[in-house]
């Protein structure tokens, strides 16, 4: 596979998604903007689908969002990363 600037920044993320995920403090918070940026996921989704910003779908598809992106950061996190010069 080839190593392209994508792979670089996963690279370069995976200290502070380390971090993210095993210091209790700084998960916490973690959790708290996880939700600060599903509500906001959730509005631009109602906005443009001309529904309420408390709609059941789009607070529905606003958490799926934000649970692909956290199921992603623990799978590549949970990978060994061999980085070839």
């Amino acid at each position: 596979m080839e190593e392209g600037p994508l792979f670089a920044d996963g690279v370069a993320l995976l200290p502070r998604s380390r971090i993210t995920f095993t210091d209790p403090a700084i998960h916490a918070r973690s959790v708290g903007e996880r939700e600060r940026g599903e509500r906001e996921i959730a509005a631009i989704i109602a906005e443009r689908s001309g529904r309420d910003a408390s709609d059941l779908d789009a607070r529905c598809a606003a958490a799926a969002i934000i649970a692909l992106f956290t199921t992603l950061a623990l799978f590549v996190d949970s990978r060994p990363v061999t980085v070839r010069s």
